[in-house]
């Protein structure tokens, strides 16, 4: 049993957490993909609400409505008073 091996071990090359400059990562990652998220459901948003929508009956009920506001001429059957 003297044949033990009593070597120190080396510390590894990583630094402890604690006394790293700039830490917060975790944090600072989560704020930054909040702050995109939402400008790009702004954006999305907007997009959206300026592009026209394909199966609208805007230009139907427009029509309508112009034919609505037209007087009407009325027909009068022959022989009738």
């Amino acid at each position: 049993m003297s044949n033990r091996d009593l070597k120190q071990v080396r510390s590894s090359s990583r630094k402890p957490a604690g006394n790293s400059k700039g830490g917060g990562g975790m944090m600072t990652g989560v704020l930054v993909g909040l702050i995109v998220g939402v400008g790009v459901a702004i954006g999305v948003a907007f997009y959206m609400n300026k592009a026209s929508v394909p199966y609208s009956n805007l230009e139907r009920l427009q029509a309508t409505r112009a034919a609505a506001s037209e007087p009407v001429a009325e027909v009068l059957a022959p022989g009738r008073n």
